[in-house]
Order: structure tokens, then C-alpha cells, then sequence
């Protein structure tokens, strides 16, 4: 169909109506931007996207375009076929492709055939089909076996695909799909104490830093939704690396269909196909493989302790799993799935200087006296004599992960696709008293439905509807779970002293040696994101033009308590006492405490706007151009529990007053007790307006 059939209203209309009758519900959500390209304005919608483009020239021998050729372009797993025409330049595209390996077959009266019989479009990227074709008869076909160069000579998108073949064939230590995306040049992998890290993820390196950035400033895409934290923005679920097909590590200058991040990792899973093929495999490290520790001068039975340093310790990783895809009706109906799962134990000594029960002694006041009877006591000389106590734990890392997709061939211009993930994980990490420690449970669970219909050969909708589920917490393990230490102390006003999920010890520190008790308290979140998006694509003469929107709604019922259970510091004072004598008659020189609760149940919307042109100037020159607009909604606390600093008054303020009943007098007169903030307590940004613009 040429792109003039597209001026007649009619056949327009009927189009429009065509989809939504065909698509249900979130086709006809997606009538707005259809008509807004119509148009060719600029109030359209736009989401980020798994889909991939592919075009090219067709030429003749001299050189010269050849308009009116017709475009076979076949997924070779599936034998999905979209068709185009090429225009009068002889210049033809084909947008919203799920990536794969295709080929390409060239029509033209008056030519032979050209076939190009393995085209890899990827993930993000445009792929050149370009054919020269040769005069002669249609019943003829010359095969291209020497493709044009994959430069991306249309876009100026920086950034680097990682594909299937490298993801295969490369080692992986863990087996993370993001140790991949170091790759790709300003990339580098999870470090400790980057800004932005979340504690509570354990030792997961479940995020990445780019070109300089936050480790909180990347985006994580799958399949087209986010799978990411909103709390730490970072990727929720790891991936089992044999279920990705490939994935693009996009740094800057991408295209306005991605929004809400500096730097965007763009992953697509594996589909079935019309053969069968899977995977199986298991990858397993232990420790009486390993050799020993050069410094250890004696061999130690692994798990046991030891005095001496750095002595053999137990470790066993079992990484283990398989895929399989296959299909349920040939040519229409396919899936995809796969397993993982991962069992490792390591020994993780953890030394320490505590006080003798002597040195503690029986301190004569409420406080005193139940923290020195629930010390830990010293139980050897370990680091040549340096420390005194050791808690030889055992550090405990363990997920089982799945991955199922199908895919259907509704029709030769309709597909859908349904694909979920659940990722169920823990850890266990001991801390510096025996029988203690913090566990860090992380379970995700994502889905998306998507669906692609062709209104006409040269306008694609793309609808998506995903969800998005993250409970991520650090749990302290305690000495004697259940019991109120905070009344066994004698204290007030402290958050554990009411609330039993924080029951346990204070912490106390006292100077030169290591601080004991039952930690902070328990911080964390469950998440809760549903999104839907839509995208036209509109090939006209050119142009490619990419119109979308974006919604999500998103729930967060978090958790931050900080120092719920009170910390004690006992340090030297200038009457010449020690931070153990200090100990000794309640001399506390530093007392820190949480009272209240930081509970909160919070919910916004977010919106995201695009449009994107793709304009084939001529003379091997493409200019991008693109506006994305995005509005984050504040953060609504639906029980009202929200409130905020007021510098003009010097007062703590609220947007609903709390209940004031049981806070200390001598906080009251720093509270303003009548309204102030409006829910959400910030102000609404409505400028989020993001130009782009670029040439290759």
C-alpha cells in the first residue's frame, strides 16, 4: 500500500476503528496518538520498548533508487512475515519487530529476486537491509551473502549491544547478566558505597554505574516494563542469562521512548521457535577442591576455627538450571522457559574485641545490668592476640529464579506475546555475636502482556500492559527473638519498646572495642508498579515517526526506622575515665534513639509523552529529532503519616496532624500543630520537557 492510501479520511477511519474492535481495551486506549500522527502533531504517548527497526535502499545496478519494490521481512524461527514498499527514493522501513534473526526477500517487476537469507536485527537497534538488484526475471533470485555495514548510520544513540552469542560464549563469574554490560565503554560494575546503594540487597550486585553517574541513575528494562526498585532504582530480579536473547546498554543521546534514568539497560527474552532446543547445566565450586591458603602454615579442617590466620574455610556453590522452547502449533503458538536456581554456603569468620565479663563487671543500673548479663564473652586469642572473640558463621546465598514466555502469530498482522518472571531469594550474613546476624529476602515477580497490530503495512500500534512486584527488607537476626529488651532496659520513648518487630537489644559501643547488641532496626519495602504503554509507528515517504505514552501507578508500603531499639556510646571523658569505666557507672557519652514508626503506605502516578522522528535526509545523512515529556506526581502517604522541616518557622510540619498524645513534652514545642503541607508534601513539577536531537 503506498503512503498516499493513508490521506483518504475514510480509510483512516476505518483503520482506527478496525484496531479497536481487534484489540480490545488497550487498542482503543491507543486511538489518541493513532489520530495525533494523523495529524502530525506532537501530543502523542510513548513507552519504553522492546521492539527493534529494520530498513534499508534498494537499488539497481547503477546506482539508482527502484521505488515500488516490495519487502518480504521473515523472523527465520518463527516465519512471522511483515511486508513493506519502498518509496520513491526507494527507501523502505520496517518499525516494531521483536528482535531476532530475520530474512529479507526483494520483489520488483523487470528484476531478479534478491534474498538475504540472515539479517540479526537487535534490540534497540535499526538494522540496514540495503539490496542492489539485478535486471532479469522475477523467477530468478540472486542470494546476498555480504550484507551492508551494521553501522548505525540512523541513529545517534550511544550505546552497545550485547548479543547472543557473546552472552553464550563469554565466562561469567555468578553468572549476572550485568557483569555483561561492563562491556560497553563508562560502564562499571556494582561497587561498594556508590551513592545510591541499597543495603538492604545484601551482597547483591543487582545495578551498575555509567559514565561517572549514580548508582541509583540507571534504568532496567525487560521485555519493555521496568524491573527495577522505585525505593533504590535498582534492577529488582537478575535474569537467568540463558533466557536473554540479547540486551542494549544505551549511555546517552537515546531515543525519546526511554525516560526515567541516565542510562538505560534494555533486555528481551529468549522465545520459543519451530524446533525444540533448551539448555542444561550446573555449575559447582567447593572447597576441598581449592588449594590452600599460602599464609596458613598448617592445614585446618574446613569449617572449624582457627587461631591461626586466615585459616581454610567451607565453601560450596551450586549454580544450576535449563531452558527449554519449543512449539504448540507451528508457525502460530510458541514457548519459552527456564530455571534457575543457586545454593552456596561459605564459612565467614567474623572477629571481634569484646570486654571480659570481669572488665564489664555488674553495673548498678537497670540499662547496664541487662546488657553486661547479654554480652558476648571473649572465647580465645585469634590475629595474634589483636582480637578475642570469634563467631565462625556461615554465610548462606540462595535464589530459585523461572522465566516462562509465549508468543502467538494471531494473524499476518496481529502478534501477542505474554511473558512472566519470579525470582524468590535470600541471604544470610552473621554478625559479630555468635547466633546473630541479618537476613536480606529479596522475591520479584514481573509480567507483561504485549500486542502488535499492522493497521496498514506502513502503521504498527504496539500496546503493553506489564506489573511489577519487589519485597526487599535487611532482618536483623536476633540474640533472643521475641524478647522486649527495650522494658527489660528500663527505657522510654523508643520505637521497640511498642512495636515487636523491633524487639531487642540497644546497641552499645564502648571506646577500643567493637560495639555489641542487636543492630539499627529493620528497613525495607514491598512494591507494587502496574504500567500500561502504547507506541504507533508511521512510515511516511522519509519519516519514521514514533509516537507513545506511558502510565504507571505505583504502591509502596515501606519501612525506615533508624536506631528503633536506642545505641549507647561510652568514650573516655575528660575526668580521666575510660570508655569502660564510663560503661561501668552509666556514664553514657553519647545516646542516640528512633521513637514513632516509619510505616508509610505511599502512592503516584507517572506519565511519560514522546515523539521521535527518524528523517532520511538523502546522502547517507539521518537526522533524529524528539520531545519526551514526564511527570512524576508526588508521593501521596494514604494514612496522611507525612511531614517535613518548616525553616520559616524553625517547626517540624505536617500535611495531616498525628496523633500527639504520647510524644515528649519537650518535642511538642518544636511541632506545628495545624496544617501546613499539601499531601505530598513537595510542590508538583509539570516542566519535565526533554528535547532531542541528533544526526548520523
Amino acid at each position: 500500500m503506498s503512503n498516499s492510501t493513508l490521506s483518504h479520511e475514510s480509510v483512516w477511519n476505518a483503520a482506527v476503528l478496525k484496531t479497536a474492535r481487534r484489540t480490545s481495551l488497550a487498542i482503543l486506549m491507543a486511538a489518541l496518538p493513532v489520530i495525533a500522527l494523523n495529524t502530525l502533531t506532537t501530543s502523542a504517548h510513548a513507552q519504553a520498548t522492546a521492539s527493534s527497526d529494520a530498513s534499508g535502499t534498494v537499488t539497481d545496478s547503477t546506482g539508482a533508487s527502484v521505488p515500488g519494490a516490495i519487502i518480504h521481512l521473515v523472523n527465520n524461527a518463527t516465519k512471522a512475515e511483515r511486508t513493506a514498499t519502498t518509496n520513491d527514493a526507494g527507501q523502505w522501513s520496517i518499525t516494531n519487530v521483536p528482535p531476532a534473526n530475520y530474512s529479507v526477500r526483494v520483489e520488483k517487476d523487470g528484476f531478479k529476486k534478491s534474498s538475504i537469507p540472515s539479517l540479526d536485527i537487535q534490540v534497540g537497534q535499526t538494522a540496514n537491509g540495503s539490496v542492489t538488484l539485478q535486471v532479469g526475471g522475477s523467477d530468478e533470485t540472486i542470494e546476498v551473502s555480504t550484507l551492508p555495514p551494521q553501522l548505525q548510520t540512523q541513529e545517534a544513540t550511544v550505546g552497545q549491544v550485547i548479543d547472543q552469542k557473546q552472552i553464550n560464549d563469554l565466562p561469567l563469574n555468578g553468572r549476572n547478566v550485568l557483569q555483561l554490560a561492563t562491556l560497553a565503554p563508562g560502564v562499571t560494575p556494582a561497587q561498594t558505597g556508590n551513592t545510591g546503594t541499597a543495603g538492604q540487597y545484601g551482597t547483591r550486585a543487582l545495578f551498575i554505574t555509567v559514565d561517572g553517574g549514580r548508582a541509583s541513575s540507571t534504568n532496567y528494562v525487560l521485555d519493555g516494563t521496568y524491573i527495577r526498585s522505585i525505593r533504590f532504582n535498582n534492577m529488582a530480579v537478575q535474569p537467568n542469562t540463558d533466557t536473554i536473547q540479547e540486551f542494549n546498554m544505551l549511555r546517552s543521546t537515546f531515543s525519546t521512548e526511554y525516560g526515567q534514568g541516565q542510562a538505560v539497560v534494555s533486555m528481551v527474552t529468549k522465545s520459543g521457535s519451530n524446533s525444540i532446543h533448551g539448555t542444561a547445566y550446573d555449575f559447582a565450586r567447593n572447597s576441598i577442591f581449592d588449594a590452600r591458603n599460602y599464609f596458613n602454615t598448617k592445614f585446618v579442617k574446613a569449617g572449624q576455627p582457627s587461631s591461626g590466620v586466615n585459616p581454610q574455610l567451607y565453601y560450596s556453590r551450586q549454580q544450576f538450571g535449563g531452558t527449554v522452547g519449543f512449539p504448540i502449533i507451528k508457525d502460530k503458538v510458541f514457548v519459552f522457559g527456564g530455571y534457575e536456581g543457586l545454593r552456596t554456603t561459605q564459612g565467614k569468620p567474623v572477629y571481634s574485641i569484646f570486654p571480659t565479663a570481669a572488665q564489664l563487671g555488674v553495673p548498678a543500673y537497670q540499662v547496664g545490668k541487662v546488657l553486661a548479663a547479654n554480652a558476648p564473652v571473649a572465647n580465645g586469642s585469634y590475629l595474634g592476640g589483636t582480637q578475642n572473640y570469634l563467631n565462625n558463621g556461615t554465610f548462606t546465598d540462595t535464589y530459585d529464579q523461572y522465566v516462562i514466555r509465549a508468543d502467538q502469530t494471531l494473524s499476518s498482522r496481529q502478534t501477542l506475546y505474554e511473558r512472566f518472571i519470579n525470582y524468590d531469594a535470600a541471604q544470610f550474613a552473621p554478625g559479630a555475636q555468635i547466633g546473630t546476624g541479618t537476613n536480606y529476602p529479596l522475591v520479584s515477580k514481573n509480567g507483561v502482556i504485549g500486542h502488535t497490530f499492522l493497521i496498514t503495512p506502513n502503521l504498527v500500534n504496539e500496546a503493553r500492559i506489564g506489573y511489577n512486584r519487589v519485597y526487599a527488607f535487611a532482618v536483623g537476626a536476633n540474640l533472643q527473638p521475641g524478647t522486649n529488651f527495650s522494658s527489660l532496659e528500663g527505657l522510654n520513648n523508643v520505637t521497640a519498646l511498642t512495636d515487636p518487630t523491633e524487639y531487642g537489644r540497644s546497641t552499645v559501643t564502648i571506646q577500643n572495642f567493637t560495639a555489641f547488641g542487636d543492630g539499627g532496626a529493620d528497613q525495607g519495602s514491598t512494591e507494587n508498579v502496574y504500567n500500561f504503554g502504547d507506541t504507533v509507528s508511521n512510515v511516511r515517504g522519509k519519516h519514521t515517526i514514533k509516537a507513545g505514552f506511558q502510565f504507571q501507578w505505583r504502591q509502596i508500603q515501606q519501612k525506615a526506622d533508624n536506631n528503633g531499639r536506642g545505641s549507647f556510646t561510652f568514650n573516655a571523658t575528660s575526668n580521666g575515665l575510660s570508655g569502660l569505666q564510663n560503661f561501668q557507672q552509666g556514664i553514657c557519652t553519647a545516646y542516640n534513639a528512633g521513637f514513632g514508626t516509619t510505616n508509610g503506605h505511599y502512592r503516584d502516578n507517572t506519565y511519560g509523552v514522546f515523539v521521535n522522528d527518524v528523517w532520511q535526509i538523502g546522502h547517507g545523512l539521518t537526522l533524529n529529532a524528539g520531545l519526551r515529556w514526564e511527570y512524576n506526581s508526588p508521593f501521596v502517604e494514604q494514612n496522611g503519616l507525612e511531614g517535613a522541616f518548616i525553616p520559616s518557622l524553625a517547626k517540624i510540619g505536617f500535611s495531616k496532624i498525628p496523633n500527639l498524645s504520647a510524644a515528649p513534652p519537650a518535642l511538642l514545642a518544636n511541632l506545628n500543630t495545624t496544617p501546613f503541607f499539601a499531601p505530598g508534601i513537595v510542590q508538583p513539577y509539570k516542566k519535565g520537557f526533554g528535547p532531542r536531537i541528533g544526526l548520523a
